[in-house]
């Protein structure tokens, strides 16, 4: 896979993520969707609007409202509503939150199926969406 320096980053990741959710080879696994620097997407929406990036957006400058865009646009890329999709809204220098999100990994790993990077544990577990 190779970057599209022509491509906003936002719309090139939701590409990313849309191959991913629905390839076939990851078809029963729990899929883990971190939206990281809330801090700084909070710093920018109040000076620009999302409507920049997402013509469709009718939530101005407000971060609730931009974040809920974004999360449903991600959602609304995968086929199987039955998928099991976690969504987490991190901020990395939050170093309890990453550690607690760490947990959560660990936990959903050892639980089910669960794609990370370089990993892969394969185990049958409940479809659902999840969003935090």
């Amino acid at each position: 896979m190779v970057e599209d320096n022509k491509l906003n980053m936002m719309h090139d990741s939701l590409n990313i993520f849309e191959d991913i959710s629905n390839n076939q080879w990851f078809k029963n696994t729990t899929i883990i969707l971190f939206l990281n620097k809330y801090d700084l997407f909070k710093e920018k929406i109040a000076k620009k609007s999302l409507k920049i990036c997402f013509p469709d957006f009718r939530g101005g400058k407000n971060s609730d409202n931009a974040l809920k865009y974004i999360k449903q646009k991600f959602l609304s890329l995968v086929r199987d509503k039955e998928k099991n999709i976690q969504v987490h809204v991190t901020v990395a220098l939050d170093t309890e939150q990453i550690l607690a999100f760490k947990n959560l990994i660990l936990n959903t790993t050892l639980s089910g199926r669960v794609v990370l990077p370089g990993l892969v544990v394969f185990r049958e577990k409940k479809k659902k969406i999840i969003s935090v």
